[in-house]
């Protein structure tokens, strides 16, 4: 948590994620098709979720992964799109390697549970 950046930071790679996923032709369409309302929303249960299980003192109040995204039937090539635009966040963010490592391998760990259900 502290290593990313306190909230602040967690936030500014979110958000950089966000831009990231837009600009993606393979996921891009996905988030495109978010009404307005919902990305702030997304955005914040995002940083929850990170921030929560990176050691910060936020707690993740959203759904489950699976719970999220039941029923759009994202593909390996979806998750990896996504895994793609947080990496680059990350990297753009000035995020270290070892952190980006490990919050990393903590967001491809939920993967094999998501991709085509």
């Amino acid at each position: 948590y502290r290593r990313l950046g306190v909230r602040e930071g967690i936030a500014g790679v979110v958000d950089q994620f966000v831009v990231n996923a837009l600009a993606d032709p393979r996921i891009g369409p996905a988030f495109k098709s978010l009404p307005a309302e919902k990305v702030g929303p997304l955005k914040t249960n995002i940083a929850d979720f990170i921030c929560e299980n990176t050691g910060g003192p936020c707690s993740y109040g959203g759904r489950t992964m699976q719970e999220s995204d039941k029923g759009m039937k994202p593909t390996k090539d979806d998750v990896d799109a996504c895994n793609a635009a947080l990496a680059k966040a990350l990297d753009q963010k000035g995020v270290g390697a070892t952190e980006k490592r490990e919050l990393m391998a903590l967001v491809q760990g939920l993967m094999p549970s998501i991709a085509n259900q």
